[in-house]
């Protein structure tokens, strides 16, 4: 019987790639491909960047002849515009960004608030747009404008005003008044608005000192003044600057005795209120309004009944102010430190959340019918760490007493006599019937005879 071995299975060179080896060349071409696509898209942008460039430029030039062909530096401003252009790729569009200042004999870059002379205007636009790469820097052109004569006539001078608002920035619009007050001579006519720089400008002005002045509807400056001005002495041959910071005035509602709740109180015919900023100036309100229109500070506001010395900044009656008032021991009992209402803020021409203004709230039970008057009287006896009170203030009310009825005043911190009697005088101290629930002070301490003190501090 013959036996047949069957030969090993061998398979034959021609029989085909396995699958991992399929895989490992598809991954390879997808990645060459992938570079192959990211280098042509590259070349693409960068083409299209190229052609975006070169409209850029053009239109830069462009804005740079038309600052030339205007010739007169007092008449440009700085400016932002776009254009839009139709591309392969869709519409383009490009930002001309123009800014313009002034250069100073030393060659420096100066703006008209500056203070220096002006001698030429230094204008600079730099063009961008939509889609630009990130490695590629703006079209950016400058050029020199010289005026047709001289700004500094050695026989006149000029007037630059500069305003800014609350955030620093230029403010346009704004009416320029000038007004001589002392030698000089009346203009023949008034300089116009602000332009998007911030800037106005008399030229050709005879020698004198003269105010200026400036306007606009719902505007306020620093100092709270809605047509604020300024005295400047003009000098031939020589430009003098004016800076303001005006802006659109802000509304604080304000809240008097904050800290007597919604109780019911009288206030003094005659409150003067102090509102306080972080540049540690003040301003005075001589009436207690219900809401006060104030230069819109990013720092925001704190308020304090009484006068502190707004016209001066300096303060002159401390005991008004509850942060004045330091932590101490009352007769047994531990004060904190007096604190001010919240600090509130409000942007240009908007509104803020209340103003607290807190007050001393004493109740009388009198005896008569008829007018009540405070006359402030500086620390009094027995109370300790209260402020020093230079300037002392007397606060009228009307017809609030009635005998037997009892009736809550607010006034400013500090120590008080209370005085009854008819309009036209007041004159009987009252020294019976009188509770202060503000206090946390005893009893003992903040009434003393006629005098009534008080306290903002807080007990613990």
């Amino acid at each position: 019987m013959t036996t047949t071995e069957r030969e090993p299975f061998r398979p034959e060179a021609d029989a085909g790639m396995t699958l991992i080896e399929v895989v490992v060349a598809l991954l390879v071409f997808a990645i060459i491909a992938a570079g192959i696509v990211a280098g042509m898209t590259t070349i693409q942008r960068m083409t299209s960047d190229d052609r975006s460039r070169v409209v850029a430029a053009n239109l830069a030039a462009e804005q740079t002849d038309l600052a030339r062909a205007i010739g007169d530096p007092f008449q440009l401003e700085g400016a932002t515009t776009t254009q839009s252009f139709p591309t392969p790729d869709g519409t383009r569009v490009y930002t001309i960004h123009r800014t313009v200042s002034w250069v100073s004999s030393a060659g420096a870059d100066i703006s008209c608030g500056s203070g220096t002379n002006l001698f030429f205007m230094r204008v600079h636009v730099e063009v961008t747009w939509d889609g630009e790469l990130p490695t590629t820097a703006p079209v950016q052109t400058d050029t020199i404008i010289a005026p047709a004569g001289r700004i500094t006539d050695p026989t006149t001078g000029t007037i630059a005003v500069y305003v800014v608002g609350s955030n620093g920035l230029p403010m346009p619009g704004v009416s320029v008044t000038i007004v001589p007050t002392s030698g000089g001579s009346s203009l023949a006519t008034q300089p116009a608005p602000t332009n998007q720089d911030g800037c106005s400008y008399e030229t050709k002005v005879a020698p004198g000192t003269y105010s200026v002045t400036l306007s606009k509807s719902g505007y306020i400056d620093v100092n709270q003044d809605q047509t604020p001005s300024q005295s400047v002495v003009v000098t031939v041959g020589t430009t003098q600057s004016v800076s303001f910071q005006y802006d659109k005035a802000a509304t604080f509602p304000v809240v008097y005795a904050s800290n007597y709740g919604s109780k019911a109180f009288a206030l003094p015919t005659d409150l003067q209120t102090t509102f306080i900023n972080s540049t540690s100036s003040f301003y005075t309100s001589s009436t207690a309004a219900s809401s006060v229109l104030l230069h819109p500070f990013a720092s925001g506001y704190s308020a304090v009944a009484g006068a502190l010395g707004a016209s001066t900044g300096t303060i002159t009656c401390a005991s008004d102010d509850p942060a004045a008032w330091s932590a101490a021991t009352v007769k047994g009992t531990k004060l904190g430190a007096g604190q001010r209402g919240a600090t509130v803020a409000a942007a240009p021409g908007g509104t803020a959340n209340d103003l607290d203004v807190p007050m001393g709230v004493v109740v009388i039970t009198p005896s008569v019918t008829g007018y009540l008057k405070a006359v402030q009287m500086g620390p009094g006896p027995g109370v300790a760490q209260e402020p020093n009170c230079q300037t002392k203030a007397t606060y009228h009310f009307d017809a609030v007493l009635k005998a037997g009825v009892p009736v809550a005043v607010a006034l400013p911190f500090g120590t008080w006599t209370l005085f009854s009697g008819t309009a036209t005088a007041q004159t009987i101290p009252i020294t019976s019937g009188v509770t202060v629930p503000t206090n946390a002070a005893p009893a003992s301490a903040e009434i003393q005879g006629a005098q009534i003190t008080l306290d903002p501090r807080p007990a613990g």
